[in-house]
C-alpha cells in the first residue's frame, strides 16, 4: 500500500499571490503544499502581460493599511512609509474619517 501524506493546506498556483499565502501558511506552522501547472518562469500566469493587472484600489482603507504593515513587517524593516499610504490611499484626512466612519479605533502618530 502506497503511503499518503496529507497537508494542513494546499495551495493551487504559485504565482505571486499563491507563493505569497504559501509561505505565510507554511510561515505559521501548517503543513503547505503549494502546486503549479506550468514551468517556473512562465508566461501564462494570471498576473502576467500587459492585460493582466492587480489593483489595491478596491480595497477598503483600513484593510489597505493593515496589509501594508503586514508588507512592511515581511520585509524586515519595520517602517510604514507615510508617503505611500497618502499617495495611494487619500490624504490624511480621509482616512481619519473614513476610520472614524467605521468606529474604528486608531491613532495617528
Amino acid at each position: 500500500m502506497d503511503s499518503v501524506e496529507q497537508f494542513d493546506v494546499i495551495v493551487i498556483g504559485a504565482g505571486i499571490i499563491g507563493s505569497w499565502t504559501a509561505y505565510h501558511l507554511a510561515k505559521s506552522g501548517k503543513s503547505t503544499l503549494l502546486l503549479e501547472q506550468f514551468p517556473a518562469l512562465h508566461t501564462r500566469g494570471s498576473s502576467h502581460g500587459a492585460s493582466r493587472i492587480l489593483r489595491k484600489s478596491y480595497v477598503d482603507r483600513t484593510l489597505r493599511c493593515n496589509d501594508v504593515r503586514s508588507v512592511s513587517t515581511v520585509g524586515g524593516d519595520g517602517e510604514i512609509e507615510r508617503d505611500w499610504i497618502y499617495e495611494n490611499n487619500g490624504s490624511p484626512i480621509d482616512f481619519q474619517n473614513s476610520t472614524r466612519s467605521r468606529g474604528e479605533r486608531h491613532k495617528v502618530v
